[in-house]
């Protein structure tokens, strides 16, 4: 087959391929540091034997040469892990420190702050100053000092510096990973008059002339005329500045399958080049101006990459097409595989933890899925119409792609937009013309009559935009949401699209009885996961910030209990739960008011067996009193109650020792709507009396199945 011939001449693959296996490892088991002086001996002998006693050269051996290799680099890989693991410094967490630190990333507006990335360089106690290196994420409170805090700012803080954590619910987002991927482990909140700017120095200066740059060009957009939803989506698509973006053009552009449109990836680096290509045909003429043209292009790619502040995504591509041009300009036997690999590979010898986001994950199998499969797909319709060809050929592109990434989108984005070929058809078009027009707004700015007719033109494009993506969303059915699947189902669907493509390539029908038997596999997955849902029965207390939280699911019923700090703030539900729910497959939830249901209308489904009433709940014939104020007392006689679990919730005035004189019960449950002084006092009177204890805030969500 001509996949696997490509495979055995595509060398990068095999250098990848045990290079990533053994990152993975690693990132899985984390092997202990004593195993890697035994690797390192290993690795030498490899090497020796590799390349000194030259055994390649018998026959009998000839693929002993890739093995030795392929475990040197298995072992490479687990040492790069180690390597770039940012390490945990022994400091004083939770108390509050005096240190120097330095502004190493842009600032950017939140509601109530404004955030951005430190860098620590000294922490000051009474006698002495002891030089430290980490970096820090930062947030000041809001206010007209802050607001002029600059890249490069160095100030001296008076603040507590605290570890990241996540907040441990169910399948939420793993923050503290990510941030830690980024070399990232504390972080910090200032008050207004306890911090101060005591100098400035530039700590990288590609990066400040990068953001002096983007500024420049976000100004260009302000001075003609380009504002509010526009201006946001023009900046994001050109230039890569999210700041401005609302959560309602976000969803917008996602549920019409436009996101990888809205931030600067391998798309407008793609576009970038074309732009190039075509301008620069002149210089095909000879081998000489040809590599002139490709050094201009490589050189262009790249500047486009440091205006966008070197943008992940665009790095990536920038790297990918660079590759290719010098393939095209000294090898003669061109492999785009090879190219693609030989990227990826230098990325992971880079930075090991980049095979762990999504953004790499998802450009390269894309990239992949495009090259492969897109030549096929358009083979299979012939068009004569030369317009209706390039629309074809575009629609072919889209479903290669979204036939490439469809099982990790369901895997980590739970929905898929029905309406993809429409966008593609319409907006990259558009999106390509608007590059365009924003390539030459900026070319041409300081020519004001000229600058105002593309603006306008520009600006017109970007509404018009704008419209396109909006109707789509607002169609009907313009997404499938709320699907959920698991790792193992991620590979089957990913199994079964590969035998199947080879099937109908090759017309074995060896293959299409494979495909069948993977369906049926992935088929009594979903089986499994779905009898597992129809029988659950849990009771959770969440882990929200200064809120309550309280949740019970009886097969796919799903009830929540809450108060009107997150009932007027449902997007933190969303962010918190929505992940959990869509796998328990029980998206859709009863919001309830506690206040309202515990004292006032009380809450009884019969059918369930769930009571509520006067702070006690019976669920599952589990008993629980949740106590929030102390009006409890009035439904208690001489005789004390027993219960299951008492759950203390918003700051309820009341000693542990009251509680064992009012109640019977097994465990003690404090949750996230209270502060944490209060929690504090609590937990040592129950360690004091030795008694059972769960805090959300500090373990996370409290699960109960039954």
């Amino acid at each position: 087959m001509q996949l696997l011939k490509d495979i055995k001449t595509t060398p990068f693959f095999r250098f990848f391929l045990p290079l990533t296996t053994g990152v993975i490892v690693q990132l899985t088991f984390k092997i202990e540091t004593e195993f890697f002086v035994a690797t390192i001996v290993i690795s030498i002998f490899l090497l020796v034997a590799l390349f000194v006693a030259k055994i390649n050269q018998n026959y009998k051996f000839r693929h002993l040469t890739g093995v030795l290799f392929s475990i040197f680099l298995f072992f490479l890989g687990l040492h790069l892990v180690n390597f770039h693991k940012t390490k945990v410094l022994d400091l004083p967490t939770g108390q509050e420190l005096v240190f120097v630190a330095q502004v190493i990333e842009k600032i950017q507006e939140k509601p109530k702050s404004l955030k951005t990335i430190l860098r620590v360089t000294a922490i000051i106690d009474s006698t002495e100053q002891k030089n430290v290196e980490f970096d820090l994420l930062a947030y000041f409170k809001k206010d007209s000092i802050a607001e002029n805090l600059e890249y490069g700012d160095i100030i001296v803080a008076s603040a507590a510096i605290n570890e990241i954590t996540n907040l441990n619910n169910p399948n939420e987002f793993n923050f503290k990973r990510y941030l830690s991927d980024k070399g990232i482990l504390y972080q910090s909140y200032f008050q207004t008059n306890k911090w101060e700017k005591i100098g400035y120095s530039i700590p990288n200066l590609i990066k400040y002339y990068s953001l002096q740059s983007l500024n420049t060009l976000l100004d260009i957009y302000r001075k003609y005329g380009i504002e509010g939803k526009d201006f946001a989506v023009l900046a994001a698509l050109t230039l890569g500045y999210t700041d401005e973006l609302d959560a309602e053009t976000r969803q917008a552009f996602s549920a019409s399958g436009a996101t990888h449109i809205l931030s600067v990836s391998g798309l407008h680096v793609a576009v970038v080049y074309m732009i190039l290509n075509y301008a620069l045909f002149f210089m095909n003429r000879n081998k000489k101006l040809r590599v002139l043209k490709f050094v201009i292009i490589i050189f262009s790619l790249w500047a486009f990459a440091y205006i966008s502040g070197f943008a992940a995504s665009v790095q990536r591509s920038a790297l990918m097409l660079t590759i290719v041009l010098i393939a095209d300009i000294f090898s003669k036997q061109k492999n785009i595989y090879n190219t693609i690999f030989a990227s990826a590979f230098i990325l992971l010898i880079l930075d090991p933890y980049v095979i762990r986001d999504v953004g790499f994950q998802l450009s390269y199998i894309a990239v992949i899925s495009i090259i492969y499969l897109q030549p096929k797909i358009h083979k299979i319709i012939y068009v004569k119409n030369s317009f209706l060809e390039k629309i074809w050929s575009l629609l072919s592109v889209s479903i290669a792609a979204q036939l490439g990434t469809l099982p990790i989108c369901l895997y980590y984005f739970n929905q898929f937009p029905n309406y993809f070929f429409i966008t593609n058809i319409l907006a990259v078009p558009l999106s390509t013309v608007m590059l365009y027009l924003a390539v030459i707004l900026l070319a041409v700015s300081f020519v004001a009559p000229i600058a105002k007719i593309v603006a306008f033109i520009l600006n017109y494009s970007t509404k018009l935009f704008n419209f396109i993506i909006g109707f789509i969303e607002q169609m009907p059915y313009s997404t499938t949401d709320n699907i959920s699947i698991d790792f193992k189902q991620m590979l089957l669907l990913y199994l079964f699209i590969s035998v199947l493509i080879i099937f109908l390539l090759n017309k074995n029908r060896r293959f299409l009885f494979g495909s069948l038997i993977i369906i049926l596999f992935f088929q009594i997955n979903v089986l499994v996961r779905n009898f597992a849902t129809n029988s659950q029965n849990v009771f959770a207390i969440y882990n929200i910030k200064n809120a309550p939280a309280f949740n019970i699911i009886f097969s796919d019923r799903n009830f929540f209990f809450t108060d009107t700090t997150l009932i007027n703030n449902p997007q933190n539900i969303t962010f918190a739960l929505q992940k959990n729910w869509i796998d328990k497959k029980t998206a859709t939830y009863n919001l309830y008011n506690i206040d309202s249901v515990f004292f006032y209308d009380n809450f009884n489904a019969d059918e369930l067996n769930i009571y509520l009433k006067n702070s006690f709940l019976l669920v599952g014939g589990t008993k629980i009193a949740i106590l929030r104020d102390k009006s409890f007392a009035e439904n208690i006689t001489t005789t004390k109650l027993t219960v299951d679990y008492v759950v203390l919730s918003k700051n309820v005035y009341i000693d542990i020792s009251e509680l064992l004189a009012n109640f019977n019960f097994s465990y003690i449950i404090f949750d996230s709507s209270n502060k944490s002084n209060r929690i504090s006092k609590w937990t040592e009177q129950c360690e004091e009396l030795n008694i059972k204890y769960h805090s959300v805030p500090q373990q996370g969500a409290f699960i109960l199945e039954f």
